[in-house]
């Protein structure tokens, strides 16, 4: 066998030269060399008209911010809560999935009020409730409740979704996962909440 672990050429049989099989993947590394993309250039994929695009941007975005504040803070900064929010309305499964994702840890945790309070401004808990109402997949029902849970512990956002969300979250989550069965109740039945404030 012409089979050689050193970095030099070895002879061929016929007298041609050959470099070991190592040199084919030990190139010059600029030539092939993969750049993790800039923050804003993650968040300008939210907006490419390429849903795997924006999905894979969406994904991205949830874990960079994993228990990264600064990034938290940043994506705010640059507008990415509001592009996220835009794409709960996605007509594609994974682009909302991804989305959720990426809103749940933009608002997890206790220093993070500013990103709980602009995505209430930007419409975020209504955008969630639509697609709380109209999504039938379970994980992306876990990941809408998920997000409600986190904004609700800013007090600047809590009254909002009691105001808002209780309704939609008795209806679609609690009486549904309660053993009820919802085709025996009509709309007379349906728990309705009064709020004295």
């Amino acid at each position: 066998s012409n089979y050689n672990r050193m970095q030099h050429a070895v002879p061929a049989d016929d007298g041609t030269t050959r470099s070991p099989s190592i040199d084919s993947i030990q190139k010059d590394p600029r030539e092939f060399a993969w750049r993790d993309p800039e923050l804003p250039e993650v968040i300008h994929m939210l907006q490419h008209q390429f849903p795997s695009v924006q999905a894979n941007a969406a994904a991205y975005l949830q874990h960079l911010c994993f228990g990264d504040n600064k990034i938290k803070t940043e994506v705010c900064r640059l507008g990415g809560i509001k592009y996220l929010v835009d794409l709960l309305d996605h007509r594609v499964l994974e682009v909302q999935k991804n989305a959720c994702g990426a809103l749940r840890n933009l608002v997890f945790g206790k220093s993070t009020d500013e990103n709980k309070i602009a995505m209430k401004n930007v419409g975020g808990i209504a955008a969630l409730l639509r697609l709380l109402r109209k999504s039938i997949d379970a994980e992306v029902r876990e990941l809408v409740t998920g997000v409600l849970w986190n904004l609700s512990s800013c007090d600047a956002v809590k009254m909002t979704i009691i105001r808002d969300a209780l309704g939609t979250l008795t209806n679609s989550v609690i009486v549904p996962h309660s053993g009820w069965n919802n085709s025996s109740f009509d709309d007379d039945h349906k728990i309705k909440f009064q709020t004295s404030l």
